[in-house]
Protein backbone atom coordinates (compact mmCIF):
# COMPACT_ATOMS: atom_id res chain seq x y z
CA UNK A 1 0.00 0.00 0.00
CA UNK A 2 1.65 3.31 -0.65
CA UNK A 3 1.96 5.90 1.92
CA UNK A 4 0.85 9.30 1.44
CA UNK A 5 2.13 9.92 4.86
CA UNK A 6 5.53 9.38 3.68
CA UNK A 7 5.26 11.51 0.71
CA UNK A 8 3.85 14.22 2.41
CA UNK A 9 7.00 13.70 5.36
CA UNK A 10 9.63 14.09 2.85
CA UNK A 11 8.58 17.45 1.89
CA UNK A 12 9.88 18.63 5.07
CA UNK A 13 13.58 17.40 4.73
CA UNK A 14 13.64 19.31 1.23
CA UNK A 15 14.52 23.00 2.58
CA UNK A 16 11.67 25.71 1.57
CA UNK A 17 13.22 27.79 -0.53
CA UNK A 18 14.67 24.73 -2.79
CA UNK A 19 10.86 23.79 -2.83
CA UNK A 20 9.50 27.17 -3.89
CA UNK A 21 12.25 27.22 -6.92
CA UNK A 22 11.17 23.56 -7.74
CA UNK A 23 7.69 24.46 -7.94
CA UNK A 24 8.09 28.05 -9.73
CA UNK A 25 10.50 25.83 -12.54
CA UNK A 26 8.30 22.75 -12.99
CA UNK A 27 4.51 24.67 -12.60
CA UNK A 28 3.83 24.27 -15.92
CA UNK A 29 5.29 20.84 -16.61
CA UNK A 30 4.03 19.78 -13.27
CA UNK A 31 0.45 19.57 -13.47
CA UNK A 32 0.86 17.76 -17.13
CA UNK A 33 2.81 14.64 -14.83
CA UNK A 34 0.28 14.83 -12.33
CA UNK A 35 -2.69 14.49 -15.08
CA UNK A 36 -0.53 11.76 -16.91
CA UNK A 37 -0.01 9.74 -13.61
CA UNK A 38 -3.79 10.34 -12.59
CA UNK A 39 -4.78 8.39 -16.04
CA UNK A 40 -2.61 5.91 -15.09
CA UNK A 41 -3.60 5.29 -12.04
CA UNK A 42 -6.84 7.01 -10.87
CA UNK A 43 -7.29 5.40 -7.82
CA UNK A 44 -3.89 6.30 -6.51
CA UNK A 45 -4.02 8.42 -2.78
CA UNK A 46 -0.46 8.95 -3.49
CA UNK A 47 -0.78 10.78 -6.60
CA UNK A 48 -3.85 12.82 -5.50
CA UNK A 49 -1.93 13.92 -2.75
CA UNK A 50 0.80 14.92 -4.87
CA UNK A 51 -1.47 16.44 -6.93
CA UNK A 52 -2.90 18.51 -3.96
CA UNK A 53 0.39 19.52 -3.19
CA UNK A 54 1.02 21.49 -6.40
CA UNK A 55 -2.30 22.92 -6.78
CA UNK A 56 -1.58 24.56 -3.09
CA UNK A 57 1.97 25.45 -4.44
CA UNK A 58 0.13 27.30 -7.07
CA UNK A 59 -2.60 29.22 -4.59
CA UNK A 60 -5.21 26.89 -5.85
CA UNK A 61 -6.39 25.73 -2.21
CA UNK A 62 -9.77 24.89 -3.03
CA UNK A 63 -8.70 22.51 -5.62
CA UNK A 64 -6.17 21.01 -3.12
CA UNK A 65 -8.94 20.49 -0.91
CA UNK A 66 -11.09 18.51 -3.14
CA UNK A 67 -7.87 16.08 -4.46
CA UNK A 68 -7.06 15.51 -0.61
CA UNK A 69 -10.81 14.72 -0.33
CA UNK A 70 -10.26 12.07 -2.93
CA UNK A 71 -7.30 10.71 -1.37
CA UNK A 72 -9.42 10.52 2.10
CA UNK A 73 -11.95 8.42 0.27
CA UNK A 74 -9.38 5.94 -1.53
CA UNK A 75 -7.44 5.73 2.14
CA UNK A 76 -9.49 6.85 4.86
CA UNK A 77 -6.83 5.75 7.67
CA UNK A 78 -3.83 7.32 5.83
CA UNK A 79 -1.74 9.28 8.26
CA UNK A 80 -1.21 12.60 7.94
CA UNK A 81 -4.01 13.00 5.15
CA UNK A 82 -6.52 14.68 7.36
CA UNK A 83 -3.78 17.15 8.62
CA UNK A 84 -3.24 18.05 5.31
CA UNK A 85 -6.80 18.29 4.91
CA UNK A 86 -7.06 20.64 8.00
CA UNK A 87 -3.80 22.89 6.96
CA UNK A 88 -5.75 23.32 3.48
CA UNK A 89 -8.80 24.35 5.31
CA UNK A 90 -6.93 26.35 7.90
CA UNK A 91 -4.69 28.53 4.96
CA UNK A 92 -8.64 28.97 3.74
CA UNK A 93 -9.78 30.12 7.19
CA UNK A 94 -12.33 27.63 7.20
CA UNK A 95 -12.63 27.16 11.12
CA UNK A 96 -15.41 24.22 11.01
CA UNK A 97 -13.88 22.15 8.57
CA UNK A 98 -10.17 22.39 9.60
CA UNK A 99 -11.43 21.63 13.48
CA UNK A 100 -13.15 18.60 12.02
CA UNK A 101 -9.68 17.76 10.07
CA UNK A 102 -7.91 17.80 12.64
CA UNK A 103 -9.70 15.96 15.33
CA UNK A 104 -9.85 13.12 12.72
CA UNK A 105 -6.67 13.20 12.54
CA UNK A 106 -6.14 13.28 16.23
CA UNK A 107 -8.21 9.46 16.09
CA UNK A 108 -5.24 8.08 13.60
CA UNK A 109 -2.71 9.95 15.44
CA UNK A 110 -3.61 10.92 18.72
CA UNK A 111 -0.59 11.95 20.29
CA UNK A 112 0.07 14.49 16.88
CA UNK A 113 1.36 17.55 18.98
CA UNK A 114 1.33 19.65 15.49
CA UNK A 115 -2.25 18.63 14.74
CA UNK A 116 -3.09 19.34 18.48
CA UNK A 117 -1.63 23.09 18.16
CA UNK A 118 -3.28 23.65 14.79
CA UNK A 119 -6.86 22.52 16.36
CA UNK A 120 -6.33 24.38 18.68
CA UNK A 121 -5.64 27.65 16.48
CA UNK A 122 -8.56 26.51 14.66
CA UNK A 123 -10.96 26.35 17.65
CA UNK A 124 -10.25 29.94 18.90
CA UNK A 125 -10.21 31.64 15.44
CA UNK A 126 -13.57 30.00 14.86
CA UNK A 127 -14.68 31.50 18.24
CA UNK A 128 -14.44 29.08 20.94
CA UNK A 129 -13.01 30.44 24.05
CA UNK A 130 -12.19 26.79 25.78
CA UNK A 131 -8.16 26.01 25.93
CA UNK A 132 -7.02 23.51 23.92
CA UNK A 133 -4.34 21.75 25.75
CA UNK A 134 -2.51 18.10 25.13
CA UNK A 135 -4.13 16.81 28.03
CA UNK A 136 -7.40 17.13 26.94
CA UNK A 137 -6.74 16.38 23.10
CA UNK A 138 -8.82 19.12 21.80
CA UNK A 139 -12.17 17.26 21.67
CA UNK A 140 -13.66 19.93 21.22
CA UNK A 141 -17.59 19.71 19.85
CA UNK A 142 -19.26 21.97 17.14
CA UNK A 143 -19.31 25.90 18.02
Amino acid sequence: MESVGALIELQFCIPVQQRNRLHASTAGHEREEFAKLERLNPDSSAVHGLVAEALDGEGKTLEAIEEVKTALRLTPKEPNLNFVLGHLYWEAEKWDEAVAAFQAELVIQPNDAVAIAYLGDSALKRGDNQRCTAQSRCRLGPP
